[in-house]
């Protein structure tokens, strides 16, 4: 695989760009710099608003660990309300093969497998897919660098991101790469007809480790039933001790005790 380096891309023009830096490039580069964090763990605020303005909230541990040669393993453990807490989600994210996930549901004291028929559905009643919730790997698209635009003083790449992997609820992906941080600024989300119908607004980034860009904010939009959900992060640590047996789909039952 190319390994592009960080001086080229950092040094990036826009007639630099029109000479021949790929979607690829820029996506690898991302993600390169994005790499080697190890492991960490985070509370999140979940909120969930319907059309006509209802919300619900949701408090969330989610941790990730990096894995060589792989995906991330991600879990994500609900703590309240209380009539969802102790329901956990583990995801084993991959490049072309289906991602691995599972679900673990106290009312019925279940694993339950997530068919990757069933990805695309929405998670736990929000506007994010179980697909949404696994890593971003490299080769799970095709990358097609669309063009560079400028917005209050900001310049971002508009890459286009093809599914490369079978069951996506989407055509296409349509990310704002923020070419300070090379990190994404908004993904447009299109349907299997093409048609937009979700867009992620990600803010409030924060440097962590003095390498690492993470946003405090996460909200995705509905385009098409005009509900709305996002993940406010709060007390992310990178690089924290995870044990690897909480990243095991028999110790999900268990996951109240980790958290």
């Amino acid at each position: 695989m190319k390994i592009v380096t960080a001086g080229l891309l950092m040094t990036l023009s826009a007639t630099a760009a029109a000479e021949g830096v790929s979607g690829f490039d820029i996506a690898n580069e991302m993600i390169t710099r994005d790499s080697g964090y190890v492991s960490y763990a985070s509370d999140v605020e979940m909120s969930i608003v319907a059309a006509n303005g209802d919300t619900v909230h949701r408090q969330l541990t989610i941790k990730g660990m990096e894995q060589e040669d792989d995906g991330d393993k991600i879990i994500t453990y609900f703590q309240a309300p209380r009539d969802i807490a102790g329901t956990a989600l583990l995801t084993f994210s991959h490049a072309i093969e289906a991602d691995d996930q599972w679900l673990f549901l106290p009312s019925i004291k279940r694993v339950k497998r997530i068919s990757s028929n069933n990805r695309s559905g929405p998670f736990m009643g929000s506007e994010f897919a179980y697909e949404d919730m696994s890593s971003w790997e490299l080769d799970k698209y095709r990358y097609e660098l669309l063009e560079e635009k400028t917005r209050d003083g900001q310049t971002y790449w508009l890459l286009a991101c093809f599914p490369q992997y079978e069951n996506s609820g989407y055509s296409k992906l349509i990310a704002w790469i923020d070419q300070d941080i090379y990190q994404p600024r908004k993904i447009e989300y299109y349907d299997r007809k093409g048609t937009l119908f979700k867009q992620l607004t990600l803010s409030q980034y924060e440097l962590h480790n003095q390498q690492y860009w993470r946003p405090k904010l996460a909200q995705m939009e509905n385009l098409q039933n005009q509900r709305s959900s996002s993940l406010s992060w709060k007390n992310m640590t990178l690089g924290v001790d995870v044990p690897q047996t909480q990243f095991e789909p028999k110790q999900l039952r268990n996951a109240y005790r980790h958290n």
